[in-house]
């Protein structure tokens, strides 16, 4: 008798762990599908991407990707508290992704938080590198945020990084050129579009007519002038834009989390000066070690980058226990 109960409570039980089993798989499919649509839905459907993260929280309120698609969800839709807070718990959850530190960092920047911004950038680059993974990724968020607060130097250099990867996408490319032109160094803006050797796509586009229509003003032969002319009848075309002046005022197509805005300061240069670089800011003390005096905004990502000197290098030997570099203060190069 004792061994028929036992018997049956064994059934029961390994029923009942089969069924749990059985449940947790149907969970498991459920969410991946939850989550796979809500990387689809993301780009055209932000709201459907909610509605898909809701159902995954629901159920499993530790789930990081789920937060992190619904932040970007949320960002899109310029719900930015809603955002940053989701951004803050995926990050909780999986604080060593740099996938979310960059995307929080570019959040961030759109909302002009740029100290807190950097600091993000800063610690995915300081993960990536760990890994060698997105570091041209961050490079280029990076270089945007940079480049929307006219920090243009630093920008540049952090294009320059990730143009160091061979296959870099078009963003460093009209990153780097939107920089330049900015500056209003036409030539050198051209030249970098053209190392571009993909498909250009039409925010590529317009910085090249933009680019074009600074170097006519500036060209002082007639032949050349008109081949760049006839250059920037085509990309009209091209654009579908009617025969009006292009200037950097004008606004590109917005394709990414922080939209490039092609709006120069106008600036007065002397001829033969160029703007003030990094590289002029460099002084050497009696004992001939280089350095420089810190500035607001500086960071130490941003000098390792500029300086082509690692982070490491320079904390050891400026005696830093962290990142925090102070305004005013001296920073060994060497």
């Amino acid at each position: 008798m004792k061994i028929r109960i036992t018997q049956q409570l064994l059934t029961i039980i390994t029923g009942c762990t089969l069924l749990a089993a059985g449940c947790a798989t149907i969970n498991n499919q459920k969410t991946t599908e939850y989550i796979t649509s809500a990387k689809k839905n993301l780009p055209l459907n932000p709201k459907q991407t909610i509605e898909s993260t809701n159902a995954v929280i629901k159920s499993n309120n530790s789930n990081a990707d789920a937060y992190y698609l619904r932040a970007l969800a949320y960002q899109q839709l310029n719900s930015f508290d809603a955002s940053e807070s989701d951004f803050q718990t995926a990050l909780k959850l999986d604080h060593n992704n740099e996938s979310y530190m960059v995307s929080y960092a570019n959040l961030l920047c759109q909302e002009q938080n740029y100290t807190k911004a950097q600091i993000y950038y800063d610690q995915a680059y300081n993960q990536a590198k760990k890994l060698n993974h997105q570091l041209t990724k961050i490079y280029i968020d990076n270089g945007d945020c940079l480049t929307t607060q006219n920090k243009l130097e630093p920008a540049i250099a952090s294009y320059t990084n990730a143009l160091a990867d061979e296959s870099a996408p078009v963003t460093a490319y009209i990153g780097i050129a939107h920089a330049y032109v900015l500056q209003e160094n036409y030539p050198i803006a051209n030249y970098y579009l053209g190392l571009y050797k993909g498909i250009p796509n039409k925010q590529y586009l317009q910085i090249e007519l933009v680019t074009l229509n600074g170097l006519v003003k500036t060209e002082t032969k007639l032949t050349n002038r008109e081949k760049i002319e006839e250059k920037i009848s085509n990309l009209k075309d091209q654009l579908g834009i009617q025969n009006e002046n292009i200037t950097t005022e004008q606004k590109p197509i917005p394709v990414k989390k922080t939209p490039i805005v092609i709006m120069a300061k106008p600036i007065t240069q002397v001829s033969g000066q160029s703007p003030n670089t990094f590289s002029s800011r460099i002084k050497t003390d009696k004992s001939g070690r280089n350095y420089i005096i810190i500035e607001a905004g500086d960071t130490l990502f941003r000098t390792s980058t500029s300086s082509n000197t690692s982070v490491e290098k320079l904390k050891n030997l400026n005696h830093l226990k962290n990142n925090e570099l102070i305004t005013g203060t001296k920073l060994y190069l060497n």
